[in-house]
C-alpha cells in the first residue's frame, strides 16, 4: 500500500516508521500492507496505544536533560549482530524464501535505524506536549458504534501529540472494518447488513438507519480534523502541515458499486495542496489520487499503479 512507500521516504527518522490503528479494537483491520501477504498490524486500544507512545521509551525534547537508556543500546547491538549473518543464512533459499527474508531483514534494518534514534537527544519541539497519564479503562475488540467513536476520540488526539512530538510522519486509522460490522448497542444488526436490507425510504430518498453509519463515520473524520487542527505549529496548525486521506469501500454500498469511489483530501501539506475545492474524476482511476499525494509528499514518481489502474496524471486541480 502506498503508506508503506510514503514511510519508507519521510520516516526512516522518527521514532515510528509509521503508526496504525483500529477504532474497532482488532489489530486485523488495517489498511496497511507491505505486500499482499504482510499486512502491518494495527493498535486496537487506546490505553495501549498511550503506553507504546508516551510510556517508559518516550524521550521528551523539550527535557532539558538527555539520559541513553542501556537497554536500547544492548537491544540495538543484538539485532546487528542478526543482522551480519544474512547472507549466510540466504544463500541456500528459494526466490520466495529470500523474498520472505529480505522483507524480514528489511524490518529489522527499520528498528534498527529507529533504536539508534532513541540513543540521540531529540531536536526540540514547541508543538510537543506529552499528555497526562489516562484515566482509561482498557478496551477489547468491539464493534458497538458508541464505543467505536469513543475509542476513535482518544486515538486521534494521542495521533496528534504523536505527530507534534515527531514519533512519527505517517499513520492509518481505521474507523470500522472493510465489512463495516458497526452496530447499535443491543442490535445484532451491522451497518453492512442494513445496506443491503434496509428499504429506501420514499420520502427521504436513502436508507436512513445505514445513513446513521455514514454520518457516524463522517464525523469521527471530522473528530480527527479537529485534533489535528487544534495543535499550533509554526505559522499555522498541525493539520496545515500534514496531508490527509480518508475514503470509502464503495460509493453504493447497497451494490458494493466502485464507481465514483468519494475520497476526501484534508490538510495543506505544508502548502503544496490547495484545499476547499471539489474534483470530478469522470471515471478516471482512483490512482491519480494516490499519485497526486505521493508527489506532494515528495516521493519521486511520475506513474503509479498496476495494469488497467496505472496512471501518470495527477489531480492538478488541488496542487499548489
Amino acid at each position: 500500500t502506498m503508506d508503506t512507500f510514503i514511510a519508507d521516504t519521510i520516516g526512516s527518522t522518527t521514532r515510528f516508521r509509521s503508526l496504525e490503528l483500529a477504532a474497532t479494537g482488532n489489530p486485523r483491520d488495517s489498511n496497511s500492507r507491505r505486500s499482499s501477504s504482510v499486512i502491518n498490524p494495527a493498535e486496537g486500544s487506546p490505553l495501549a496505544f498511550y503506553t507504546r507512545l508516551f510510556g517508559p521509551e518516550f524521550k521528551d525534547p523539550n527535557a532539558a536533560d538527555f539520559v541513553p537508556d542501556p537497554a536500547v543500546m544492548v537491544r540495538q547491538s543484538v539485532l546487528s549482530a542478526v543482522s551480519d549473518q544474512r547472507q549466510a543464512i540466504v544463500a541456500g533459499l528459494g526466490a520466495a524464501d529470500k523474498a520472505r527474508m529480505d522483507q524480514y531483514f528489511t524490518s529489522v534494518r527499520q528498528l534498527e535505524q529507529q533504536l539508534a534514534l532513541q540513543l540521540q537527544k531529540p531536536a526540540p519541539l514547541e508543538a510537543c506536549v506529552k499528555p497526562g497519564e489516562p484515566s482509561w479503562k482498557e478496551t477489547k475488540e468491539n464493534t458497538q458504534i458508541d464505543v467505536v467513536v469513543a475509542n476513535h476520540k482518544l486515538m486521534a488526539g494521542l495521533m496528534a501529540q504523536a505527530l507534534a512530538c515527531d514519533q512519527t510522519r505517517v499513520f492509518n486509522m481505521v474507523f470500522g472494518d472493510a465489512t463495516s460490522s458497526l452496530r447499535k448497542a443491543g442490535s445484532t444488526v451491522t451497518h453492512h447488513q442494513l445496506t443491503h436490507e434496509e428499504p429506501i425510504d420514499e420520502k427521504l430518498g436513502y436508507q436512513p438507519e445505514a445513513t446513521f453509519f455514514v454520518e457516524q463515520i463522517m464525523t469521527g473524520f471530522l473528530t480527527m480534523l479537529q485534533a489535528l487542527d487544534s495543535v499550533k505549529e509554526g505559522d499555522g496548525t498541525l493539520l496545515d502541515h500534514t496531508l490527509l486521506l480518508a475514503h470509502s469501500e464503495c460509493s453504493y454500498a447497497k451494490i458494493h458499486s466502485l464507481e465514483t469511489l468519494p475520497m476526501f483530501i484534508a490538510g495543506r501539506a505544508g502548502g503544496k495542496i490547495k484545499t476547499g475545492i471539489h474534483v470530478d474524476g469522470n471515471g478516471d482511476s482512483v490512482t491519480r489520487v494516490g499519485l497526486t499525494i505521493q508527489q506532494a509528499l515528495g516521493l519521486p514518481l511520475n506513474k503509479w499503479g498496476t495494469g488497467s489502474m496505472e496512471t501518470n496524471k495527477t489531480v492538478g486541480e488541488i496542487m499548489a
